[in-house]
């Protein structure tokens, strides 16, 4: 079966809302049950479900992160990024200490529970290891160091998060189909509202070794579960 594009998976979905609107409000029975049968036919020979329509048909929101911050530590920002990918959204930043998520009203709330657990957990943790140490350095650069450290763990570990959605499969049909419609309809948003956005990479980088690596190791405890908002979205990963 030939490979759609995004651009005409977009159409023939459009197509079928069209059909299934018109089966769905038409006094003829006779046009109606055409409309729908041309639905389903669409649906089979393109495999395309529902679910590609359902998902389609929400479209994209923006749910903000303030972190009552001026200036966002750079850790924060990539943990921002991170998670936001991980679950098929882009992070933008939009002002001092906001950032705004876009995508499915589904996955930002997931995006923004992860965030919220992470990033919780990444100040207690550096918090105690500061606190524990005995070496005569600048506690904040302790801090991040440390911070910079986990986060370095938890980035492979919601790569390894997102690679795992790209390739499930649900109820015999490939997942991805699903995720090639989210990532279209991300992108497309974020044209459309962002035009002038200019990509930056993050960089990240730390002033103490010793905290950094102790970072990445105790990184590597921190699970990264679901909170119950999407069932199966977020997999326990330790």
């Amino acid at each position: 079966m030939t490979t759609l594009t995004e651009e005409r998976r977009e159409k023939l979905l459009d197509i079928v809302k069209k059909l299934l609107a018109l089966s769905s409000n038409n006094p003829n029975e006779h046009e109606a049950v055409l409309a729908a049968a041309k639905a389903q036919e669409i649906l089979l020979n393109y495999n395309l479900s529902m679910t590609d329509v359902e998902v389609q048909d929400e479209g994209c929101v923006q749910l903000n992160l303030d972190l009552n911050s001026c200036k966002i530590p750079t850790w924060q920002a990539v943990l921002i990024v991170s998670v936001s990918k991980a679950f098929f959204c882009k992070a933008i930043r939009v002002g001092n200490g906001v950032y705004t998520i876009i995508g499915s009203i589904a996955d930002t709330q997931v995006v923004k529970y992860t965030f919220d657990y992470l990033n919780q957990t990444i100040m207690r943790l550096s918090e105690i290891y500061v606190t524990n140490q005995i070496r005569h350095v600048h506690k904040k650069s302790l801090r991040y160091s440390y911070s910079i450290g986990i986060v370095r763990t938890l980035q492979n570990k919601l790569d390894l998060i997102e690679q795992e959605r790209r390739q499930e499969t649900s109820q015999g049909k490939t997942y991805n189909a699903l995720v090639v419609i989210k990532d279209g309809l991300v992108n497309k948003y974020v044209k459309e509202h962002y035009p002038s956005l200019i990509s930056r990479t993050l960089k990240t980088n730390y002033f103490d070794s010793s905290a950094y690596n102790q970072g990445k190791i105790d990184g590597a405890n921190v699970a990264i579960h679901n909170g119950g908002l999407n069932q199966g979205s977020i997999k326990l990963l330790t």
